[in-house]
């Protein structure tokens, strides 16, 4: 081998086979060197030493799921070309860790749902039809092009959105949620649940209770870039047409509310 024809032998001699001169000493020495790797070879077969391992989550994770109005619920969903139809099927069927989250992608459309969501899942809204681009809320602004516009639409007859003891990990970005109606929060309930909801519109949510377009009860939601407009709390002494806050903290940021109503106080917004 190149190794042992680099080795000068200190005594011709020395060890039968390895320092051996002439010509002998190299057929020698290549029998050895074959020895040692039939010996290697065999201790690898006969102890299971492996240079491979187990992974310790999926190699997929943070999964991503997509919807899209031209989809079906048969499909695997977890692909473009194979997109779900309806947000609440992959919620259900979705089952986001905190070791593996889950991020669902929906396609522009309107989808007449009531969602009720579980921990470790987010919705991602504004996509277009193939999920190849995202509408840029940062620099167009919050109304998208139709191609983009993405809307949870209550449909009058239920909440559009539903977070009750859920982990502080769920995303909402991007959607028109509206046309909601519920005793609280025609638009988002939050029960002890803490979401960070960025670049959405909450438009025209209705309340029998509080908070037409937000009712947060234990919860401290993150709210950035979102407008709260033509919510109405409907009861004669009801509270916080735009957002409902009882023994909550919510962190506000860049919000628009206006055109909001409440047949008590806080037609905007109502801290308890």
């Amino acid at each position: 081998s190149t190794l042992n024809q680099n080795v000068e032998a200190p005594h011709r001699g020395w060890w039968p086979g390895f320092f051996v001169g002439g010509n002998g000493g190299k057929m020698k020495r290549l029998i050895l060197s074959l020895l040692i790797v039939l010996t290697v070879t065999t201790f690898h077969n006969t102890v299971g030493f492996t240079t491979s391992f187990e992974p310790s989550q999926p190699a997929a994770c943070p999964i991503s799921y997509y919807v899209s109005p031209a989809g079906d619920d048969s499909n695997s969903c977890l692909y473009p070309g194979t997109p779900c139809k309806t947000i609440q099927h992959v919620i259900d069927v979705a089952d986001g860790t905190q070791i593996c989250p889950v991020t669902i992608q929906v396609a522009a459309g309107t989808y007449t749902e009531h969602l009720v969501m579980d921990s470790w899942e987010s919705l991602e809204g504004g996509w277009n039809s193939d999920f190849s681009q995202q509408w840029d809320f940062v620099n167009d602004g919050l109304e998208p092009d139709i191609e983009y516009h993405t809307v949870i639409d209550g449909g009058n007859n239920g909440r559009c959105v539903t977070l009750e003891n859920t982990a502080d990990t769920n995303m909402i970005t991007g959607f028109t949620i509206q046309h909601g109606v519920a005793d609280h929060g025609g638009g988002m309930s939050n029960v002890r649940s803490s979401p960070t909801v960025s670049h959405c519109r909450f438009y025209d949510n209705r309340a029998v209770s509080d908070g037409a377009g937000m009712y947060n009860l234990n919860s401290s939601p993150a709210i950035s870039d979102c407008a709260f407009s033509e919510n109405v709390v409907t009861g004669t002494m009801s509270h916080g047409g735009g957002m409902y806050n009882a023994s909550s903290s919510p962190n506000i940021t860049s919000c628009d509310f206006s055109k909001n109503q409440s047949g008590g106080w806080g037609a905007g917004m109502y801290n308890y």
